[in-house]
């Protein structure tokens, strides 16, 4: 091979090489950006959950109960909901932990009844028991299936919760 004939594909493999790692670069560059982007747009999207369900959350705190129950009933359940599970587990846990601590200073200062013992909640359940054989076994199956549907509900939610945390 002559010495013209080295330089021309030299440059040639060169230039090939150079184009092709340019290329790559230039890919590698556009995914790593495009990933950047959806990690921000995600994190924006369950900033503004979070700030929906924060102003829910405060909508009810603000709302005016009749009973305690009543305002308890109303925050529990909406942290049962959807759009509680975007709340800081720590706000939700901490809001938890104010209600336990009225309840034991209700039941301190004898101010709530106690909670039902153990033959209380055997003769319930063996009233439901009974109430339940003594159903026709269309109804049997009406409340068996609200069950089951419930339980489906529980485990999709669940699943929901796990898709939801970052």
């Amino acid at each position: 091979m002559d010495e013209i004939t080295q330089i021309f594909l030299s440059a040639m493999f060169g230039g090939i090489v150079g184009s092709i790692a340019t290329i790559m670069a230039a890919r590698w560059n556009t995914l790593v950006n495009l990933k950047s982007a959806q990690e921000r747009l995600q994190l924006q999207l369950l900033h503004e959950d979070k700030k929906k369900a924060l102003k829910e959350l405060s909508l009810l705190v603000n709302k005016s109960y009749l009973y305690y129950d009543e305002f308890e009933k109303a925050v529990l359940s909406f942290f049962e909901s959807f759009e509680a599970d975007f709340l800081p587990v720590e706000l939700k846990r901490a809001i938890k932990t104010e209600f336990d601590n009225l309840h034991k200073f209700l039941q301190d200062s004898n101010l709530e009844p106690p909670p039902a013992s153990e033959n209380e909640i055997n003769l319930w359940l063996k009233g439901y028991e009974e109430y339940f054989k003594n159903l026709p076994s269309e109804e049997q199956a009406k409340e068996e299936y609200k069950q089951k549907l419930g339980n489906i509900k529980n485990f999709i939610k669940s699943l929901i919760q796990q898709y939801i945390k970052p």
